[in-house]
Protein backbone atom coordinates (compact mmCIF):
# COMPACT_ATOMS: atom_id res chain seq x y z
CA UNK A 1 0.00 0.00 0.00
CA UNK A 2 2.93 2.65 0.99
CA UNK A 3 4.65 1.66 -2.38
CA UNK A 4 1.25 2.42 -4.42
CA UNK A 5 0.49 5.58 -2.40
CA UNK A 6 4.48 6.67 -3.09
CA UNK A 7 4.30 5.45 -6.99
CA UNK A 8 1.21 7.91 -7.23
CA UNK A 9 3.14 10.87 -5.38
CA UNK A 10 5.46 10.47 -7.67
CA UNK A 11 3.52 10.47 -10.52
CA UNK A 12 1.51 13.53 -9.59
CA UNK A 13 5.30 15.27 -9.05
CA UNK A 14 6.19 14.42 -12.51
CA UNK A 15 2.65 16.00 -14.09
CA UNK A 16 3.34 19.21 -12.11
CA UNK A 17 7.03 19.48 -12.88
CA UNK A 18 5.76 18.76 -17.07
CA UNK A 19 3.11 21.23 -16.47
CA UNK A 20 5.00 23.74 -15.10
CA UNK A 21 7.63 23.61 -18.02
CA UNK A 22 4.67 23.36 -20.48
CA UNK A 23 3.20 26.89 -19.23
CA UNK A 24 6.35 28.61 -18.43
CA UNK A 25 7.14 28.17 -22.50
CA UNK A 26 9.03 31.07 -23.09
CA UNK A 27 11.16 30.86 -19.94
CA UNK A 28 13.68 28.38 -21.13
CA UNK A 29 15.00 30.37 -23.43
CA UNK A 30 17.88 31.23 -20.80
CA UNK A 31 17.20 34.91 -21.18
CA UNK A 32 16.89 35.65 -17.21
CA UNK A 33 13.93 36.75 -15.60
CA UNK A 34 10.90 36.22 -17.49
CA UNK A 35 7.91 38.61 -16.84
CA UNK A 36 4.12 39.28 -18.43
CA UNK A 37 2.29 42.07 -18.02
CA UNK A 38 -1.72 40.98 -16.89
CA UNK A 39 -3.13 43.84 -18.20
CA UNK A 40 -4.92 42.96 -20.76
CA UNK A 41 -5.28 45.53 -24.10
CA UNK A 42 -8.13 44.98 -26.64
CA UNK A 43 -6.97 46.23 -30.24
CA UNK A 44 -10.16 44.48 -32.00
CA UNK A 45 -13.10 42.23 -31.81
CA UNK A 46 -12.14 39.04 -30.19
CA UNK A 47 -8.20 40.32 -30.34
CA UNK A 48 -6.37 41.84 -27.44
CA UNK A 49 -2.57 41.16 -26.45
CA UNK A 50 -0.57 40.84 -23.15
CA UNK A 51 3.23 41.93 -23.07
CA UNK A 52 6.04 39.84 -22.20
CA UNK A 53 9.27 40.25 -21.12
CA UNK A 54 12.55 39.23 -21.01
CA UNK A 55 15.38 41.24 -18.53
CA UNK A 56 18.52 40.17 -16.96
CA UNK A 57 19.45 39.58 -14.07
CA UNK A 58 22.17 41.25 -12.90
CA UNK A 59 25.69 40.68 -14.30
CA UNK A 60 27.71 41.86 -17.35
CA UNK A 61 25.35 41.06 -19.70
CA UNK A 62 21.98 43.66 -20.39
CA UNK A 63 18.79 42.90 -22.56
CA UNK A 64 15.41 44.23 -22.13
CA UNK A 65 13.20 42.36 -24.64
CA UNK A 66 9.32 43.18 -24.89
CA UNK A 67 6.84 40.52 -27.10
CA UNK A 68 2.88 40.85 -27.71
CA UNK A 69 1.57 37.65 -26.82
CA UNK A 70 -1.46 37.70 -28.98
CA UNK A 71 -5.13 36.21 -27.58
CA UNK A 72 -7.68 34.97 -29.95
CA UNK A 73 -10.58 33.31 -30.28
CA UNK A 74 -9.10 30.76 -32.50
CA UNK A 75 -6.95 29.16 -30.69
CA UNK A 76 -4.85 27.46 -33.19
CA UNK A 77 -4.59 30.50 -34.83
CA UNK A 78 -3.20 31.86 -32.07
CA UNK A 79 -0.49 29.33 -31.11
CA UNK A 80 0.87 29.60 -34.69
CA UNK A 81 1.18 33.58 -34.61
CA UNK A 82 2.48 33.38 -31.43
CA UNK A 83 5.35 30.90 -32.17
CA UNK A 84 6.02 32.73 -35.32
CA UNK A 85 6.69 35.66 -32.50
CA UNK A 86 9.11 33.93 -30.31
CA UNK A 87 10.73 32.24 -33.45
CA UNK A 88 11.42 35.98 -34.93
CA UNK A 89 12.65 37.65 -31.39
CA UNK A 90 13.30 35.15 -28.69
CA UNK A 91 14.81 32.07 -30.26
CA UNK A 92 17.63 34.55 -32.45
CA UNK A 93 18.23 36.71 -28.92
CA UNK A 94 18.80 33.55 -27.16
CA UNK A 95 21.06 31.97 -30.19
CA UNK A 96 22.99 34.41 -32.29
CA UNK A 97 22.02 37.94 -31.69
CA UNK A 98 23.23 38.05 -27.79
CA UNK A 99 26.27 37.00 -26.37
CA UNK A 100 25.74 35.92 -22.76
CA UNK A 101 28.14 37.32 -20.33
CA UNK A 102 28.72 40.36 -22.93
CA UNK A 103 27.18 42.98 -24.31
CA UNK A 104 23.84 43.93 -24.54
CA UNK A 105 20.42 43.82 -26.35
CA UNK A 106 16.96 46.10 -26.23
CA UNK A 107 13.95 44.80 -28.37
CA UNK A 108 10.80 46.25 -28.44
CA UNK A 109 7.76 46.37 -30.37
CA UNK A 110 4.49 48.90 -31.84
CA UNK A 111 1.47 47.58 -33.54
CA UNK A 112 1.08 49.46 -36.65
CA UNK A 113 -2.04 48.29 -37.91
CA UNK A 114 -4.50 45.65 -36.33
CA UNK A 115 -8.33 44.95 -37.72
CA UNK A 116 -10.52 42.24 -37.29
CA UNK A 117 -8.71 40.39 -40.09
CA UNK A 118 -4.70 41.55 -39.90
CA UNK A 119 -2.26 42.53 -37.61
CA UNK A 120 1.06 44.18 -38.43
CA UNK A 121 3.84 44.20 -35.63
CA UNK A 122 7.46 45.92 -36.19
CA UNK A 123 9.99 45.23 -33.59
CA UNK A 124 13.24 47.59 -33.39
CA UNK A 125 16.04 47.91 -30.94
CA UNK A 126 19.96 46.65 -30.96
CA UNK A 127 22.10 44.67 -30.07
CA UNK A 128 26.12 45.58 -29.19
CA UNK A 129 29.14 46.24 -26.51
CA UNK A 130 32.51 47.55 -27.03
CA UNK A 131 32.80 46.88 -30.27
CA UNK A 132 30.06 48.61 -31.42
CA UNK A 133 26.38 48.21 -31.86
CA UNK A 134 24.23 46.69 -34.47
CA UNK A 135 20.74 48.12 -35.06
CA UNK A 136 17.38 45.50 -35.10
CA UNK A 137 14.47 46.20 -37.44
CA UNK A 138 12.11 43.37 -38.18
CA UNK A 139 8.27 42.72 -38.98
CA UNK A 140 5.96 40.25 -38.90
CA UNK A 141 2.17 40.42 -40.54
CA UNK A 142 -0.18 37.69 -39.78
CA UNK A 143 -3.99 36.84 -40.72
CA UNK A 144 -5.92 36.89 -37.49
CA UNK A 145 -8.32 34.21 -38.75
CA UNK A 146 -6.19 31.54 -39.50
CA UNK A 147 -2.74 32.36 -38.33
CA UNK A 148 -0.42 32.61 -41.56
CA UNK A 149 2.22 34.63 -42.17
CA UNK A 150 1.69 37.07 -44.90
CA UNK A 151 4.27 38.40 -47.11
CA UNK A 152 4.66 41.77 -49.43
CA UNK A 153 3.32 39.36 -51.95
CA UNK A 154 -0.20 38.65 -50.18
CA UNK A 155 -0.91 42.32 -50.34
CA UNK A 156 0.92 43.83 -53.95
CA UNK A 157 1.67 41.88 -57.74
CA UNK A 158 4.74 42.53 -58.93
CA UNK A 159 3.88 45.31 -60.93
CA UNK A 160 2.26 46.82 -58.09
CA UNK A 161 5.40 46.78 -56.38
CA UNK A 162 7.53 48.39 -59.54
CA UNK A 163 5.21 50.73 -59.42
CA UNK A 164 5.03 51.89 -55.96
CA UNK A 165 9.18 51.63 -55.62
CA UNK A 166 9.87 53.52 -59.19
CA UNK A 167 6.99 56.56 -59.16
CA UNK A 168 5.76 56.78 -55.64
CA UNK A 169 8.92 56.14 -53.60
CA UNK A 170 10.62 59.58 -55.52
CA UNK A 171 7.34 61.18 -54.64
CA UNK A 172 5.96 63.45 -51.88
CA UNK A 173 4.58 59.55 -50.79
CA UNK A 174 7.25 58.63 -49.38
CA UNK A 175 8.63 59.67 -46.29
CA UNK A 176 11.72 58.32 -44.18
CA UNK A 177 11.02 57.18 -40.41
CA UNK A 178 14.16 59.24 -39.87
CA UNK A 179 13.78 62.91 -39.54
CA UNK A 180 18.05 63.18 -40.22
CA UNK A 181 17.00 62.24 -44.01
CA UNK A 182 13.97 64.30 -44.50
CA UNK A 183 15.36 67.09 -45.60
CA UNK A 184 17.33 68.17 -49.19
CA UNK A 185 19.35 66.74 -50.71
CA UNK A 186 20.00 63.92 -48.32
CA UNK A 187 16.46 62.76 -48.61
CA UNK A 188 17.03 62.64 -52.89
CA UNK A 189 19.86 60.50 -52.31
CA UNK A 190 18.85 57.91 -49.59
CA UNK A 191 15.32 57.43 -51.82
CA UNK A 192 17.32 57.18 -54.92
CA UNK A 193 19.90 54.41 -52.75
CA UNK A 194 16.68 52.60 -51.33
CA UNK A 195 15.16 52.28 -55.21
CA UNK A 196 18.02 50.71 -56.98
CA UNK A 197 18.30 48.43 -53.23
CA UNK A 198 14.23 47.46 -53.38
CA UNK A 199 14.33 47.03 -57.62
CA UNK A 200 17.18 44.36 -57.24
CA UNK A 201 15.28 42.88 -54.30
CA UNK A 202 11.77 42.63 -56.36
CA UNK A 203 13.50 41.59 -59.82
CA UNK A 204 15.15 38.59 -57.98
CA UNK A 205 11.85 37.50 -56.07
CA UNK A 206 12.82 38.17 -52.55
CA UNK A 207 11.28 41.73 -51.96
CA UNK A 208 7.57 39.54 -52.26
CA UNK A 209 8.33 36.44 -50.95
CA UNK A 210 9.69 37.82 -47.70
CA UNK A 211 7.24 37.98 -44.23
CA UNK A 212 9.90 40.64 -42.45
CA UNK A 213 10.99 43.24 -44.58
CA UNK A 214 7.54 45.37 -44.64
CA UNK A 215 4.63 46.81 -42.11
CA UNK A 216 1.73 48.42 -43.19
CA UNK A 217 -0.28 51.10 -41.56
CA UNK A 218 -3.69 53.24 -42.29
CA UNK A 219 -2.67 52.89 -45.82
CA UNK A 220 1.11 52.79 -45.95
CA UNK A 221 3.41 50.29 -46.38
CA UNK A 222 6.35 50.89 -44.77
CA UNK A 223 10.09 49.21 -46.10
CA UNK A 224 12.93 48.16 -44.88
CA UNK A 225 16.23 48.63 -46.61
CA UNK A 226 19.83 48.15 -46.26
CA UNK A 227 21.28 51.34 -44.44
CA UNK A 228 23.09 53.51 -46.16
CA UNK A 229 26.95 53.82 -46.24
CA UNK A 230 28.06 54.45 -43.43
CA UNK A 231 25.37 54.69 -41.29
CA UNK A 232 24.82 51.57 -39.01
CA UNK A 233 21.05 51.89 -38.60
CA UNK A 234 18.29 50.17 -41.60
CA UNK A 235 16.94 52.50 -43.28
CA UNK A 236 12.53 52.73 -42.79
CA UNK A 237 10.79 54.44 -45.88
CA UNK A 238 7.31 54.35 -45.50
CA UNK A 239 5.33 55.16 -48.82
CA UNK A 240 1.26 56.38 -48.84
CA UNK A 241 -0.16 53.79 -51.09
CA UNK A 242 -3.54 55.16 -50.83
CA UNK A 243 -5.57 51.88 -49.15
CA UNK A 244 -3.44 48.28 -48.28
CA UNK A 245 -5.19 45.78 -50.58
CA UNK A 246 -6.76 42.80 -49.15
CA UNK A 247 -4.83 40.09 -49.17
CA UNK A 248 -4.88 37.92 -52.16
CA UNK A 249 -6.29 34.42 -52.07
Amino acid sequence: MMMSMRFFAYIALFCLILLSACSNRYESENLGIYQENSSRRNIADGVWYVTQSFISNGGPAEYNIHIPYIKLNNERAEFAINEAIHELIIAPASLSEFRPGVGMLEIDYGIMHVNNELMSIHFSGFSGGWWGTNDIQKTITVDLQNGNILTLGDFFTYEEMEEIILIAMISDRAALTDSTFNQEPARSQYLNYLKAHFSEQLHNGQLLLSAHNFYIKDGVVGLIGLPFPSIRHHAIVEIDVGQIPRVTP
